[in-house]
């Protein structure tokens, strides 16, 4: 699930609400099809507004997580 967006950048967190063994592997091949999908994007929006420079950079981590509520209720 999409835990939060930041800037340009996604935090995906799996496994988390309902657990399933498998979710390093699921995080991997979603971090495979992010990549693949954006192989072909740089070139054609080159074609589209001209040079540009644009890179994709993923990673994974593996472990515990604490997960929390920090804050106030009004502020959610």
């Amino acid at each position: 699930s999409v835990d939060k967006l930041i800037g340009d950048a996604i935090m995906l967190t799996f496994g988390l609400s309902a657990p399933q063994g498998d979710e390093a592997a699921r995080a991997l091949r979603c971090a495979a099809a992010m990549h693949h999908a954006f192989a072909g994007l740089p070139s054609r929006w080159r074609r589209r507004y001209g040079p540009l420079r644009i890179e994709l950079a993923i990673g994974c981590a593996q472990g515990d997580a604490v997960l929390a509520n920090i804050g106030s209720a009004v502020r959610m």
